[in-house]
């Protein structure tokens, strides 16, 4: 795993073969840090709630309390990633259903449960990816002794997409654009969308940064001169060579905020 700590997997059937089969799989896989058994469903959700693990590859039909009803005994918040194992195709659906990130069919080849294996340790990377942005979302703009205050300027920007999550120090950001509900962030010669509205943005941002046109923010550090076109459209002009045009009115704040350094 690369977001955080290696995985930790539980492995429910209630045949001792099949248990052992997986977790001889996956002893073959560098990722995986641990290994749980479990033969029948209560004792799955008393190890899910009390250890935590990333992923349960879960038998669907077991004596008394079958992989469906182990599932249903969980909150959503306490699931985690689930790869179905049974000899039965008829409940593809239902697993379908409840969000499972596979379906493997009994019997399976190394080739296939590793397909399996890899897509919930995606689906695990993406979730602690979004709970890491989240955290530090919720941190960002906080003082130094570490009481949060609304009115701090942020220091950092959080640009998440599909199981990655991009820290953008305010500092490196050369100018933002307005793109519908996101902003597009440029910084360090790239580009980031960040999911956030350039109004509610620009009231978090640092002195430093001024509106050079309805949807343009530019960093004052960054501005290497202020052009005057021969049709007398007004461009900034940026260090890295980027060339944005500004509004007459926003000019005139541009200047005041140079002449300020």
């Amino acid at each position: 795993m690369t977001a955080s700590a290696g995985l930790g997997v539980l492995v429910v059937d209630d045949e001792q073969l099949a248990r052992e089969t997986l977790r001889v799989l996956l002893a073959d896989d560098g990722e995986v840090a641990w290994v749980r058994e479990a033969s029948n469903g209560a004792d799955a959700i008393d190890i899910v709630r009390r250890e935590r693990p990333d992923v349960l590859f879960l038998d669907v039909q077991m004596p008394q309390m079958g992989g469906f009803d182990v599932v249903r005994e969980l909150a959503e918040a306490e699931r985690p990633e689930i790869v179905f194992v049974t000899a039965h195709d008829a409940h593809a659906i239902q697993a379908f259903e409840v969000a499972a990130v596979d379906y493997l069919l009994k019997p399976f080849d190394d080739r296939r449960f590793c397909v399996a294996l890899e897509r919930a340790k995606g689906r695990v990377r993406a979730t602690r990816l979004a709970a890491a942005a989240h955290t530090l979302q919720s941190l960002v703009g906080a003082h130094a002794d570490g009481t949060a205050s609304p009115n701090a300027p942020i220091e950092r920007l959080v640009a998440k997409s599909v199981g990655r999550a991009v820290f953008i120090d305010v500092r490196d950001i050369e100018y933002m654009e307005a793109e519908d509900y996101y902003v597009l962030v440029h910084a360090r010669g790239e580009s980031h969308l960040v999911r956030e509205s350039m109004r509610d943005l620009e009231q978090r941002l640092p002195r430093g940064f001024v509106r050079i046109h309805r949807s343009t923010l530019v960093n004052g550090a960054f501005v290497s001169e202020l052009v005057t076109e021969d049709d007398g459209e007004h461009i900034v002009v940026l260090r890295g060579g980027a060339r944005l045009r500004a509004s007459r009115g926003k000019r005139e704040k541009l200047l005041e905020l140079l002449a300020r350094g």
